[in-house]
């Protein structure tokens, strides 16, 4: 019972820890008054008007869930895959993990949501592990031309994969408002921040960053 106990509140403590690195003021250093994306200058907000979660209603439900989940068993003998070709003008899309994707066209190498670590956390020894790994292998990857990340959760903007992009390629890294700064604290360069509708072009194919709401609660 002890050994229970004493789990679950170092469980408790490290996810504490974990929401409060994720619930920092972002660092925008862009005139809110410019501001397309619905941000109060203190935080960044719902596209529909969800009501906030409390800590101890985020704490509650990080907790059932370790109670209720099912365990994934890991994926033994998974067949890894290399791009066919290192560059191509028609479009190649090729899913690699969860949602990291290369996307192939006009040349370039785009990837997306890049994400190679073992664990989506902001320490390498802790958070949910890979139970598969990435069909197509770091090394394997062409050279990377452009980098988007979606948003700033740990499976999605993982700083140790991006850092290994950044010095093997050092791509331009597209990245929504107040990610910047994270990035650039990490030694990551060539980040460039984009605000909702705002476009760019990146050689030929045209980017544009819209809206989108994570979840509902």
């Amino acid at each position: 019972m002890k050994k229970a106990i004493t789990i679950y509140f170092i469980i408790t403590i490290t996810f504490i820890t974990l929401v409060a690195a994720c619930s920092s003021k972002p660092k925008v250093k862009k005139d809110p008054a410019l501001i397309v994306a619905p941000f109060d200058g203190e935080k960044f907000n719902n596209i529909e008007p969800f009501a906030d979660k409390n800590i101890f209603d985020v704490i509650g439900w990080k907790l059932s869930s370790l109670f209720t989940r099912k365990s994934w068993e890991e994926v033994k003998n998974q067949k890894i895959y290399k791009p066919e070709v290192e560059r191509s003008d028609k479009l190649r899309i090729a899913i690699i993990n969860h949602a990291t994707a290369l996307i192939q066209l006009d040349q370039l190498n785009i990837l997306t949501d890049s994400h190679f670590s073992q664990r989506a956390c902001t320490v390498s020894w802790a958070g949910p592990k890979r139970v598969v790994q990435p069909g197509i292998s770091f090394e394997d990857l062409p050279p990377i031309d452009a980098v988007v990340v979606s948003h700033d959760h740990y499976d999605q903007l993982d700083i140790p994969t991006l850092k290994k992009l950044s010095d093997k390629w050092a791509p331009l890294i597209y990245v929504g408002l107040g990610n910047k700064p994270l990035l650039e604290e990490n030694n990551i360069q060539n980040v460039i921040e984009m605000d909702w509708w705002e476009r760019t072009k990146l050689s030929c194919p045209k980017m544009q960053m819209v809206p989108v709401q994570h979840r509902p609660a």
